[in-house]
């Protein structure tokens, strides 16, 4: 409906978007094909509103402001462009505001108290407004105070054809958190011939209620909220606790036949998954998170209905033992539906578990995120290698979109994705709608990517190509192969750029004509050249074993690596722990790998962050540093002084041969020949089984591969990132120069 109000007041209209949404009136301007121009904010020395109004005379001017957070500067960036305006066009100026300021205040409580909504009204009338658009007045009344043309949007159809369309429909009941959203409610229940519920509130101050009573009977419903105005969501949160006290359904089936995923998480969940600024530490060139308090959410699954909570914990959650969980059950560190419940409780539908942990983080290599290109919509920048791109199994705030989030204070969308361990081009957007279009972009393979790989042999001069079909083979330890009878169809050209001759390693351009989860690492090793450090492909005769075999290798892998603590950490009280019966659920990269890019649109990044779906925080491992856990008297950070060589030897179903951790005399620990160094404990929980494992630090060589996205085209645009450290200037032929932007100095 806005947009056919905008088409409908302006026939050579010329859309002037101000600083407060300028991603909406894009959309707007991209939908109705109309000229846009954007206003950058501005201010002289002391503060005062400075504006430059490119409009025309004959052009009729459309303005798009919706003021939230700077209320007042937005309000006089939006009077001071209808003015300008005026004064330079003889057309009528219309002013979009979907978010009307002051709205709140559209009658006096008292004498002393003045009408804002009123005044603004006034305000816009005085600088010139021709006609208003707007969305959802606090109060029909506010048009009252205009003596010009307003368009009030109203949403209660759209709210009602969703609430309808859901298939709760027959167990839904409607609320009114307040008196204020009676009006609304009661419109909504008779679109819909749903029942509704009032909570009656009292409040002692603007933002502080004291009393909230529900009159309705909400028992065994889904209910739907409905506020006329949110300010600091406290009516909203005290509204859904009281709801839930009094017995609601608290989640409700998607409708998707894809993800049969349970939603609809309560408020007061949403609010307490908000986390404290995260305290990060650089040491010896990594980048630490200081472990912090975390809660871990999900809704039963229907496989574990009938189940006790110790029986699936213990099965599909195996970060820890038995004996933890019923340590955590009893003390309330795991929770159902918020209560305390014995290890024999039995699941049952819309059980929700809560487990409070102390998380540990991986670290990451502390390198700098160079920006390659950035404007009002996007952001291009050179991710380093060992950093995820989004929050993904131990991962939370050591992330790319984490960082970069926090250095430009505003949310931002993927469109693909980069392995972990590769480094390269990643573009990411600065509005959903932008995301979708390159999301778009990337899924119908209409971006040339360019890559950049160093391998082990004497790569062809002349080239080749590799059209062979990938199939994944195992989701859980994300392991592809050449397939020809299941596998999907991928295709890459590779060229030559160097050859050195004393280590016997190939500088290879590498051009993906298509997107497959590891296409590149999975064709180069086919081809017999596998990337030099990769830890899946560059296995001896990988290609050649059948995928049984293989996956058999790379679990044993996994024990010795990653898994090591987990036969260390036999509890003494139980013998149905981790032991060597570990299911694993990952490789150490593998649940954010695509080293091409697995194109998708803003929810791309794979799950929503904060999605309630993970009670441990390593059921999606990505680490590579190796973890050991033992009981303090059998392993310590310094050896015993009578005893020169001390040594554990463990051994599991899943290991061939038995794995060997020796102490050095200096404190550090000895696997598979190399020494590890201990992570350095920088907080210390009592109840967190984790604080007393000993972590340590991961080698810089397991942090990143010989892979690096160099070059992207789309969009009618082309982005070059610099060349990794690993790649030396002179490897680069001077025919290939200028498509990889190296000067010839």
């Amino acid at each position: 409906m806005l947009l056919q109000l905008v088409r409908k007041v302006s026939t050579v209209p010329h859309i002037l978007a101000l600083p407060s949404h300028p991603s909406l009136a894009s959309a707007i301007s991209q939908h109705l094909d109309y000229k846009i121009s954007h206003i950058p904010n501005g201010s002289f020395s002391n503060a005062e509103t400075k504006l430059v109004v490119p409009v025309k005379h004959n052009e009729k001017p459309v303005i798009i402001q919706s003021p939230h957070t700077d209320i007042n500067t937005h309000l006089m960036e939006l009077l001071l462009t209808v003015h300008a305006c005026k004064q330079l066009s003889s057309t009528p100026v219309i002013a979009v505001v979907p978010c009307f300021p002051y709205a709140r205040s559209d009658k006096s409580e008292s004498r002393n108290l003045p009408i804002g909504a009123k005044l603004i009204c006034k305000l816009l009338e005085a600088a010139g407004t021709d006609e208003v658009i707007t969305v959802e007045l606090h109060s029909s009344q506010t048009e009252g105070f205009f003596n010009i043309p307003v368009s009030n949007i109203q949403t209660t159809q759209l709210l009602a054809d969703y609430v309808i369309s859901t298939k709760c429909k027959d167990k839904t009941i409607l609320v009114a958190p307040d008196a204020g959203a009676m009006k609304k409610v009661t419109a909504l229940s008779e679109l819909t011939g749903l029942p509704f519920a009032l909570i009656h509130k009292e409040r002692v101050s603007d933002g502080t209620i004291s009393r909230m009573t529900l009159v309705g009977d909400v028992r065994g419903r889904n209910t739907v909220i409905v506020d006329d105005m949110a300010d600091t969501c406290g009516t909203v949160i005290k509204a859904a606790d009281l709801l839930i006290k009094n017995g609601v359904i608290m989640a409700k089936e998607d409708s998707s036949p894809k993800r049969k995923r349970r939603r609809c998480l309560p408020v007061r969940e949403i609010m307490e998954a908000e986390e404290e600024k995260p305290e990060f530490r650089v040491i010896d060139g990594l980048r630490y998170v200081v472990p912090y308090n975390f809660v871990l959410r999900t809704y039963a699954k229907k496989r574990w209905f009938d189940q006790s909570i110790l029986e699936v914990l213990t099965r599909e959650f195996q970060a820890y033992p038995a004996s933890y969980y019923k340590s955590a059950l009893a003390s309330g560190r795991i929770t159902v539906n918020d209560k305390i419940v014995s290890c024999e409780y039995l699941l049952r539908d819309h059980d929700f578990i809560a487990h409070h942990v102390h998380r540990h983080e991986p670290p990451v290599l502390n390198r700098e995120v160079q920006t390659i290109a950035e404007s009002e919509e996007i952001l291009v920048v050179n991710k380093p290698a060992s950093i995820p791109i989004h929050t993904t199994g131990r991962y939370r705030h050591n992330t790319l979109l984490k960082h970069l989030e926090s250095k430009h204070s505003q949310k931002l969308y993927t469109c693909h994705r980069l392995d972990r361990l590769t480094s390269g081009i990643i573009v990411l957007l600065k509005n959903t709608h932008k995301a979708k279009e390159y999301g778009a972009l990337f899924r119908d393979q209409q971006v040339k990517k360019t890559y950049l790989a160093l391998v082990d042999g004497e790569f062809p001069v002349t080239g080749m190509s590799c059209s062979e079909p990938i199939l994944q083979v195992s989701h859980k330890l994300g392991i592809n192969k050449v397939d020809h009878e299941n596998g999907k169809p991928a295709h890459t050209d590779f060229k030559r750029l160097h050859y050195d001759s004393v280590s016997g390693r190939s500088l290879v351009l590498c051009l993906p004509q298509s997107g497959k989860m590891h296409q590149i690492r999975v064709h180069l090793a086919h081809r017999g050249f596998p990337i030099t450090n990769d830890p899946i492909y560059s296995r001896e005769n990988w290609a050649k074993k059948s995928t049984e075999e293989f996956s058999k290798e790379l679990t044993e892998v996994l024990f010795k690596r990653d898994n090591i603590s987990r036969l260390l950490n036999k509890d003494q009280e139980s013998s149905a722990t981790t032991g060597g019966d570990v299911e694993h659920e990952n490789f150490p990269e593998n649940k954010d790998s695509s080293d091409q890019v697995k194109s998708s649109s803003t929810d791309s990044t794979g799950k929503p962050e904060g999605s309630p779906n993970h009670l441990t925080s390593d059921t999606e491992t990505q680490q590579t540093d190796v973890t050991t856990t033992a009981n303090p008297a059998n392993i310590c950070s310094s050896p015993p002084a009578d005893k020169s060589d001390n040594k554990l030897t463990v051994s599991g179903d899943g290991l061939k041969q038995a794995a060997e951790i020796s102490v050095t005399p200096d404190g550090k620990f000895c696997l598979d020949g190399r020494v590890f160094e201990r992570i350095p404990q920088l907080s210390y929980d009592e109840k967190c089984p984790e604080c007393a494992w000993i972590r340590l630090v991961p080698a810089p060589e397991d942090m990143f591969i010989f892979l690096h996205a160099v070059r992207y085209e789309l969009g009618g645009r082309f982005y070059v990132s610099p060349l990794p450290e690993w790649c030396e200037k002179e490897w680069i032929p001077p025919e290939f120069h200028e498509l990889l932007q190296i000067s010839s100095d």
